[in-house]
């Protein structure tokens, strides 16, 4: 399978201190019935499904191809977190899920009994709604049982089954301990309690609800209309506004001195004097 695209970050290693080697270093330990995996946690999550004759499990994300192929292989009841997608025909969400058959004998796990002779491959928990964050199912677990249906092993820790968090920073425990595989094997048992069918009715959480809705068909958005270009605004030359008068224009006006009258010729003015 081709990694995922982008940086995987367990590829990467520290500055070298004093020639220190990082990739010397063993990542993961085991100590009595606890193993716990670092690095390439996806292959370590592989390996546990493919020791398992039955899996049961809440993981919050379940969309890695050749993890969801490992549980095809076998009995399976899984429950994961509750969104839209899942009841979408077509949806990546949704479409990643259908290749598990289910098969679990619903007798197997702790009273109450689930009614049914065996469970649903995938049910879902959660809250959610369009536009906002609710309250996840954010379990990331499995049970290990025997061809009897006896819980033997747990796998858990921080690695969600999808092949994006192949490329992080995560980790697992496989815990080969019966004591603790029970414990687990009781929460699930409460989580399938509370879930409901992929195909659910609202985005808001109905605990055992077996009600379905139609499968959804996506339908195809619409093209939005081309945006017209705005028109040319028209420019046009404003003329200067005439200027209005004023009590002050009004004073200058007033104080320009009067325009002089020409003074008669000089012929003229003797000409009267000799008729005295």
């Amino acid at each position: 399978m081709a990694p995922p695209r982008g940086i995987n970050l367990n590829d990467l290693s520290p500055r070298s201190h004093g020639g220190y080697d990082w990739t010397a270093r063993v990542r993961g330990a085991t100590a009595g019935e606890v193993t716990v995996h670092f690095g390439d946690v996806a292959t370590a999550a592989e390996a546990f499904i493919h020791d398992s004759p039955m899996i049961v499990g809440c993981v919050a994300w379940v969309k890695s191809k050749r993890l969801i192929a490992a549980l095809a292989a076998r009995p399976v009841a899984l429950v994961v977190n509750k969104e839209f997608g899942l009841r979408v025909q077509g949806h990546p969400e949704r479409e990643a899920l259908m290749p598990l058959v289910g098969g679990v004998p619903a007798g197997i796990l702790p009273a109450p009994t689930p009614a049914g002779p065996v469970l649903d491959p995938v049910r879902c928990v959660g809250w959610t709604a369009k536009g906002r964050f609710g309250a996840l199912m954010h379990h990331k677990f499995l049970v290990r049982l025997d061809a009897a249906g006896t819980p033997a092993a747990v796998w858990t820790g921080s690695f969600n089954l999808t092949a994006g968090a192949e490329s992080n920073i995560e980790n697992g425990m496989t815990i080969h301990n019966a004591a603790i595989a029970r414990a687990f094997l009781e929460e699930f048992t409460r989580v399938w309690a509370l879930s409901e069918p992929l195909l659910f009715s609202a985005g808001t959480p109905t605990p055992g609800s077996n009600a379905n809705v139609a499968v959804k068909v996506p339908v195809p958005r619409r093209k939005p209309a081309a945006k017209r270009k705005p028109a040319a605004k028209k420019t046009t030359v404003r003329k200067p506004a005439a200027k209005k008068a004023t009590p002050a224009n009004k004073t200058a006006a007033a104080r320009k001195p009067a325009a002089k009258k020409p003074a008669a010729p000089r012929a003229a003015a003797a000409k009267k004097r000799g008729t005295k």
